[in-house]
């Protein structure tokens, strides 16, 4: 069965009949009728005993259990129509007892196991979990450490089969056997495939278990193993069918479908008759009720719970080709543009357009990168299974593997200018929840050629004077990202260890944390001095690292309409003596703030403690007088 791989009826002879019954409207034999009204009765005097209590039936793992003792059952060759039926569909004929719960299964599609008698100990039943450390050998003669949540049948003592999947070793049936206890359950189908394949184990009992079997099936199966047995064992029946149930006895809720919604699911219109007479077909009752059909599912078609799953089966049985092919309406609008996407692609052509190249590095990250980043303190996501161990986690930062990049690149190219940076998730774990934050930022890195840094290069000055220059240049950078997305309301403040947004990978002294309209959004400034030993860097490195969500929030399509202005400006450098610790943007809005009729304030120059700001005054309707100007000026330095 390839077609059809997650109908569990349909792994036996009886579910493909069933099929075949509806794609040509043939009427099907279902021997189950008569099984379940058949009772089966002790032929001797019983002195053999059986303990099966329900507390003993593990009730998540295992819906129903089914079991009854046959003795005096001569073992020995299957009838040879038997075996060669087995042989055909790849099944070793064994003997009778063992070929006829594997006929049964696969006539029926119910998986059955025969455990010798005597070999029980205490004749009791257990359906239980492993405990830790139990170990069994299987009829394949392997030898399999159990785990806490693998389901087994045991004795009063030890573990006597793998659930649903192959008996064990202890309780095999030989050519001595002469009693037997007849299985018949339903496992819970998930655990099944755990275990199976936890073990590397794979039967075809277990190839039915894992699809969620009929509970209704194990004991008609049971009471057909027993009728086979009788015939071709010359067993005796010498208990009750002992019929554990851990499963709703109520019938299941019948499903609800409108009549026209069929129709319009399908593309083609079917009357209220044919609907029933289709679903007649695959065992379903249906009555009519107002304008929908209430439908009742046999239980062999656990699959089928929702009117979609009802729609599919009408289309199936009456054939797909019989649906029309139509195109989809479509009214020719455009689908809505995505913000995120739509703001994630315009700040990589912009950076693009500064010089920088993209790059896209692993998400994951091991131990030695973490150390040598000083993260391994911090929370990370671990993998289950990691591919490698530098793969072992979801990383918290961009920057180890931008670094690791740059380093490559520095090493291959010996280029003394790169700019790089990636836009990309981060898996930041949160307290008491299961699934983490993903935010997306934006990290850039600036390897500057020392000829960007201008100034006195005599000894003692050049390096501070240099690294000054690249420090405003790099900052620049970032001022030009965000003009180009016309974002307004931003500043630089102080940055300092506990600060909002601390990064161990930026220089104490020579960072400035980034807000926009108060809240904050991103660090700017060159990278840490133990960085540049840990990764053999260079001095002239510039980092900067945003929140993308941020900055899509705040950006504009395009710029607020300013009027050309039509009067000519007055422009006014003044060189103010700062003291230490105050901060030139501080001075700039201190600036602005005096009057209306400043445009503009820019730093332009700058030495020691002297700093030299660009100021523009402008009137939009005429010319500013001297005296105007120079009161302005008065104002500024007061």
């Amino acid at each position: 069965n390839k077609a059809l791989t997650h109908r569990p009826d349909c792994f036996s002879h009886l579910g493909m009949a069933r099929e075949i019954g509806a794609f040509f409207n043939k009427k099907v034999h279902d021997p189950l009728h008569d099984l379940v009204d058949k009772g089966v009765k002790q032929k001797v005097a019983s002195q053999f005993e059986l303990h099966v209590e329900p507390k003993n039936v593990d009730k998540n793992l295992c819906q129903r259990y089914c079991v009854v003792v046959l003795t005096d059952i001569t073992i020995g060759p299957s009838p040879k129509w038997m075996s060669e039926t087995l042989e055909n569909l790849g099944i070793r004929p064994i003997n009778n007892v063992v070929d006829i719960t594997n006929y049964v299964m696969i006539e029926l599609g119910q998986p059955l196991h025969a455990f010798d008698y005597d070999k029980v100990e205490d004749h009791a039943i257990k359906v239980r979990t492993a405990t830790a450390g139990e170990t069994m050998i299987t009829l394949d003669g392997k030898k399999r450490e159990l785990t806490r949540e693998m389901l087994v049948i045991a004795d009063s003592k030890k573990p006597i089969g793998l659930a649903g999947i192959m008996g064990g070793k202890n309780t095999e049936v030989t050519d001595k056997t002469t009693t037997i206890i007849l299985e018949a359950a339903t496992f819970e189908p998930m655990n099944n495939r755990k275990t199976s394949k936890a073990l590397r184990l794979r039967s075809e009992a277990s190839t039915r278990f894992e699809k969620n079997l009929d509970p209704a099936l194990p004991r008609p199966a049971l009471i057909r193993a027993i009728d086979l047995l009788i015939e071709y064992g010359d067993a005796k029946i010498v208990s009750d069918i002992v019929d554990v149930q851990h499963i709703n006895q109520t019938a299941p809720s019948p499903v609800l479908v409108p009549f026209n919604w069929i129709s319009s699911f399908l593309g083609k219109a079917f009357t209220p008759s044919d609907i029933q007479e289709i679903l007649n077909r695959i065992g379903i009752t249906s009555r009519r009720k107002e304008n929908n059909l209430e439908l009742t599912i046999p239980s062999w078609r656990n699959d089928l719970k929702m009117p979609a799953d009802i729609a599919e089966e009408v289309a199936r049985i009456s054939g797909y080709d019989e649906i029309p092919v139509t195109l989809p309406a479509h009214d020719g609008s455009l689908p809505p543009k995505n913000k995120d996407i739509q703001g994630r692609s315009r700040i990589k052509h912009i950076l693009q357009g500064m010089g920088f190249f993209e790059v896209i590095t692993s998400p994951f990250i091991g131990d030695e990168l973490l150390k040598k980043t000083d993260l391994a303190g911090h929370d990370h996501l671990e993998l289950q299974n990691p591919l490698t161990v530098d793969q072992k986690y979801m990383r918290r930062s961009l920057f180890p593997s931008l670094l690791t990049v740059l380093t490559n690149n520095m090493e291959r190219t010996k280029r003394e200018d790169i700019r790089i940076y990636e836009l990309n998730k981060l898996f930041v774990p949160v307290k008491d929840k299961k699934e983490p934050l993903e935010p997306y930022y934006l990290t850039g890195i600036m390897l500057w050629n020392m000829e960007h840094g201008t100034g006195n290069t005599e000894q003692g000055t050049g390096n501070k004077q240099n690294a000054s220059n690249l420090y405003r240049t790099s900052k620049g950078v970032v001022e030009s990202l965000f003009d180009q997305l016309n974002i307004s309301g931003y500043s630089f403040k102080p940055y300092s260890r506990d600060c909002d947004m601390y990064n161990p990978f930026f220089h104490p002294n020579m960072t400035a944390q980034i807000y926009i309209a108060d809240w904050p959004m991103g660090i700017f400034g060159a990278l840490h001095p133990h960085m540049q030993t840990v990764f053999a860097l260079p001095e002239n490195i510039f980092l900067f690292d945003l929140h993308v969500g941020t900055l899509i929030d705040h950006a504009k399509k395009t710029p607020s309409f300013q009027p050309i202005p039509s009067h000519p400006p007055v422009i006014e450098d003044k060189t103010i003596q700062m003291g230490k610790g105050v901060l030139a943007g501080d001075v700039i809005k201190k600036i602005t703030s005096t009057s209306p009729l400043i445009t503009s304030v820019e730093l332009v120059d700058m030495f020691e403690n002297n700093y030299t700001f660009r100021i523009t005054f402008q009137h939009p309707q005429r010319n500013l007088t001297d005296k105007e100007g120079a009161e302005i000026v008065t104002q500024i330095l007061t």
